[in-house]
């Protein structure tokens, strides 16, 4: 089962053991990427973009075969960022791209807000969102609650909830 994004959605790749460790589902030797999502889900997708060869074009004109931002050449997931200096044509591996991007919002939040128009000079205000109870603990809970519950109950109650 992959994992859920803070969207909502899956991860397509993205899996997590009991240990809490995430993984690439699919990988073969299997590659961990740690325990902290954020982290993890960053490492993923630069694992994945190697896997895959995605490329990021840096340009002032859209490449020949660009079609809504699709595909550029059959076969290769591409993106393409419209800078306006001629002189930045180049395709670059889109991990080594996002690293470039991520590595200039961190050292200077204020001026990535000002150019993207996005709050990411105030991100460390806005709250992480706290981890889930794991359903283990929850069981034990419910199943070592105070209230006296009948043996059979208590033993149908654990098969239900372990099955």
């Amino acid at each position: 089962m992959f994992v859920v994004g803070r969207d909502g959605k899956e991860i397509s790749g993205l899996s997590r053991k009991s240990d809490r460790r995430y993984y690439a589902t699919y990988s073969k030797p299997r590659e961990y990427f740690g325990t902290d999502f954020d982290a993890a889900l960053v490492r993923f997708r630069e694992w994945q973009a190697k896997q895959h060869k995605d490329y990021v074009s840096l340009g002032a004109e859209r490449p020949a075969g660009w079609f809504k931002g699709k595909e550029f050449q059959k076969g290769k997931p591409h993106l393409y960022v419209d800078v306006p200096f001629e002189a930045y044509d180049a395709m670059i591996l889109s991990a080594d791209f996002w690293t470039i991007v991520s590595r200039a919002i961190r050292e200077n939040p204020h001026l990535a807000a000002e150019r993207t128009g996005l709050p990411l000079d105030r991100l460390h205000k806005f709250r992480k969102p706290e981890e889930s109870i794991p359903l283990v603990e929850i069981g034990n809970a419910y199943l070592n609650r105070p209230e006296p519950m009948s043996y059979q109950y208590k033993h149908d109650t654990t098969q239900h909830w372990n099955e």
